[in-house]
């Protein structure tokens, strides 16, 4: 176990440099991945329907997000929404439901503003043959990234802390990290470390981790495959509650972020590796099989 938690300590150190911005769910990484896996596993017409939309390059332009591979389309989003026309989509990256106590999904997404409702928008235009192939393309993407965002389990859980990212942790040491978008010593944060340091640490320097992934999703191609985004939510939630947020030292205060830096040390990583690998896998049988009922 020691040897375990020092290997982990120095794969993840590695990749902190890269750690996400707020609200990145998976990170490009995790996202890539998803898309890669469920494009394997999609059928000849499903395939076949998505390249078509993908060469038209149809969607709108947008400066600085490519748009042309499968992969591309996981990651679009993420980039498409912090400029013109996609600014309004921010909110559809996340459903909010609060870590403690029920309440109704009207409360956390009002006019039907959050990923599970933008999962059954988009793969409602995507259906549709009579919609425009560029409305079409940007719906493609839009529901390849938000059914891996809802499976980030931080994607589908807040304490008013903005989905863990206003919880300010130490990672395996590192009271920061390095942004990747203007070179500045940021905090780290939860919901950071989670999009991707974890997922590195899940895939592992010498690749076993995404064999590991690949046979979740062989194994589990029929048992995952139902089109429920509210279930998926709902099973994100949970592991935010037992795993993301239950696992920290210090248990959380109802609506509100710590006062302290929480500290993330090896055992929490080696607990949250199995619970990554799983969620990635979950969303890449669900991508592929919502595409493959979508574009038959």
């Amino acid at each position: 176990m020691r040897r375990l938690c020092l290997l982990t300590m120095m794969l993840t150190m590695m990749f902190l440099a890269c750690a996400a911005a707020p609200a990145l769910a998976w990170g490009g990484q995790g996202h890539r991945l998803i898309a890669e896996l469920a494009y394997a596993r999609l059928t000849p017409a499903a395939r076949a329907e998505a390249d078509r939309l993908l060469a038209t390059g149809a969607a709108r332009q947008v400066d600085g997000c490519m748009l042309v591979t499968f992969a591309d389309a996981a990651t679009w989003p993420d980039c498409a929404r912090s400029r013109d026309p996609f600014r309004a989509t921010y909110e559809e990256h996340f459903d909010d439901i609060p870590l403690f106590g029920r309440t109704a999904k009207r409360a956390y997404c009002p006019n039907r503003v959050c990923a599970t409702e933008a999962i059954k928008r988009h793969r409602a235009v995507l259906a549709d043959r009579r919609a425009s192939d560029g409305a079409r393309l940007e719906a493609l993407s839009f529901l390849v990234h938000y059914i891996g965002d809802i499976h980030q389990p931080l994607h589908a859980a807040d304490n008013h802390d903005r989905g863990g990212n206003d919880v300010k942790v130490i990672y395996l040491g590192a009271a920061t990290y390095r942004s990747p978008f203007n070179g500045e010593q940021v905090q780290n944060n939860l919901h950071g470390v989670w999009d991707t340091p974890l997922v590195s640490a899940a895939l592992r320097a010498d690749g076993g981790g995404r064999a590991d992934i690949e046979r979740l999703v062989d194994g589990n191609l029929r048992r995952w495959s139902a089109f429920a985004p509210d279930r998926w939510a709902r099973e994100s939630h949970a592991l935010a509650v037992r795993e993301a947020y239950g696992r920290l030292p210090a248990p959380m205060s109802p609506n509100a972020p710590p006062s302290v830096l929480v500290e993330i040390d090896p055992a929490y990583v080696d607990g949250a590796v199995p619970v990554v690998k799983e969620q990635l896998a979950r969303a890449a049988v669900r991508t592929a099989a919502a595409l493959n009922a979508t574009l038959r």
